[in-house]
């Protein structure tokens, strides 16, 4: 069995109290888990806010050695239309190799957080699955996405291009 590491440091890290990483720590960060030889270092949720956005078209230009940076993003909001998503439009133009995409999987966050019905939750995994994730299926690196609770996993291996859906139990209501 081989064991792989995914640092979510710079985003779920970043949300502990107190703590307010600039472009340039996120680059040392990213920086120091390279050399510790992290394999996945999720750098963001690029389009979300002006650090992210500047971190991942800086990204760009690093080399990395020993680990892949992955951008982190979600699937449509409910009644929308992935095409016409701002975070999903940042996801594509992050670029990375890998991308980690969550969505709700648990019925009861799809109905009192999402406010929307089980169908449409599926649906929102299909439609942002739709966009143009080619440069990620088409590497030779795992395409990650993520979906909390195992309810809808077998749902989802019904989508071409998931090559790993890993359920992550989330019982957080946001």
């Amino acid at each position: 069995m081989k064991i792989q590491l995914y640092d979510t440091t710079l985003r779920d890290g970043a949300q502990q109290e107190g703590i307010s990483f600039s472009v340039e720590d996120k680059i040392k960060i990213a920086r120091k888990l390279d050399e510790l030889g992290i394999h996945f270092i999720e750098g963001g949720w690029p389009g979300s806010n002006p650090k992210d956005t500047e971190f991942f078209q800086r990204l760009r230009q690093m080399k990395f050695v020993k680990s892949i940076p992955v951008a982190f993003g979600s699937t449509r909001r409910p009644k929308s239309q992935a095409e016409n998503d701002n975070n999903l439009k940042g996801l594509l133009e992050a670029k990375t190799k890998v991308a980690t995409l969550v969505g709700k999987g648990s019925s009861e966050q799809v109905k009192k957080v999402l406010k929307t019905s089980l169908d449409e939750n599926l649906e929102m995994v299909a439609d942002s699955r739709r966009l143009d994730f080619a440069f990620l299926a088409g590497s030779s690196l795992p395409v990650t996405r993520r979906m909390p609770a195992l309810d809808i996993k077998a749902q989802l291996s019904q989508f071409h291009g998931i090559v790993e859906v890993t359920a992550v139990e989330d019982h957080r209501s946001t």
